[in-house]
């Protein structure tokens, strides 16, 4: 089994003393522009999740983009302070120097940039180079301010206590769980130990108990049938590693059969109406995709279908040019 990520304690610096349920947008006492007539309202909104109405408003989500990569990097690379202010107030710089407090390698994913008038929210999710609790991924709260036709970094809000997931990456994982779920039954009904799926999909442990599972049954005439309805949600996530917790309900058909008569086989019983099973899945990047390495089922748990205790996505999941 991989080593399953921890949750370390946060260290204490006072700048870590933070425990926000919520990320609080706080505001930054700027006010849009005003329209010189007193009847309309031309505040401009525009979002980094979806295309803009103006051509304008789209300039605005790259050029803040550009100003906030370029702030995030100088801050994390701390290889010139001085460069911090071409992007940024004072204010924020502060907090960054207290944030930053090490030199590290900058990752930076999808910001979701929300425009309104001259002011802006960046939200994002950081890659830290310690564990602070189910990842190392912390969020970030920022306000960027257009001042004579210039976007600046007027405020940042890091929310130490807290872990987020960057939305881009947590869509891959999820799909790739998913995909998982779906090419299961692609390559066991009928059963092909070497389909091109299986490689695509598995690594390590799980690869090779699969590969045995399908030679029985090849052997038996056994072929499986079923998906189960899920409701996967990320739990912990480090670099390359991603747990998955799935509070499934089994389709009522699901197990292995006899290819020729059609009857279930022994080896799994028929689930129980109602059941839920509690799935806990490893997932690695291979190769540049996610496969699963390691899942652990716990039969008929009872658990939540409800429950919404993972990692929340920060960020958006694709550039805007790959949305719709």
């Amino acid at each position: 089994m991989p080593r399953r990520p921890t949750r370390p304690k946060a260290p204490t610096r006072p700048w870590l003393v933070r425990i926000a349920v919520l990320v609080v947008l706080v505001t930054t006492g700027c006010t849009a522009a005003e329209s010189s007539d007193p009847g309309s309202d031309n505040t401009s909104v525009a979002e980094s999740g979806q295309r803009a109405g103006s051509d304008d408003d789209v300039s605005d989500l790259d050029t803040i983009e550009t100003v906030w990569t370029a702030f995030v990097t100088a801050a994390a690379t701390r290889s010139d302070p001085d460069q911090l202010v071409a992007y940024a107030e004072p204010e924020a710089i502060a907090e960054a120097d207290r944030a930053f407090f090490e030199p590290r390698l900058p990752q930076t994913f999808y910001p979701r940039i929300t425009i309104e008038g001259a002011t802006a929210t960046i939200e994002d999710c950081s890659l830290f180079s310690f564990p602070l609790v189910e990842s190392p991924y912390i969020p970030l709260t920022a306000f960027a301010q257009e001042v004579d036709g210039t976007w600046r970094i007027a405020q940042l809000n890091v929310w130490a206590e807290d872990a987020c997931v960057p939305a881009e990456l947590a869509t891959e994982i999820l799909t790739a769980y998913e995909r998982f779920w779906d090419n299961e039954l692609t390559f066991s009904n009928p059963p092909d130990p070497n389909h091109l799926l299986i490689d695509q999909t598995l690594t390590g442990r799980r690869l090779q108990r699969k590969r045995a599972v399908l030679e029985w049954q090849v052997e038996n005439d056994a072929v499986l049938r079923g998906r189960p309805t899920t409701r996967p949600r990320i739990v912990e996530v480090q670099p390359g590693l991603a747990v998955v917790a799935d509070c499934q309900t089994p389709d009522p058909d699901s197990g292995f059969y006899d290819r020729i008569t059609g009857e279930r086989r022994p080896e799994t019983p028929q689930p129980a109406p109602g059941q839920t099973d509690l799935v806990r899945t490893w997932l690695e990047l291979d190769g540049g995709r996610w496969k699963v390495e390691f899942s652990g089922v716990e039969a008929d748990a009872n658990c939540d279908t409800e429950a919404d205790d993972g990692i929340p996505p920060v960020g958006r999941s694709a550039a805007r040019d790959e949305e719709p």
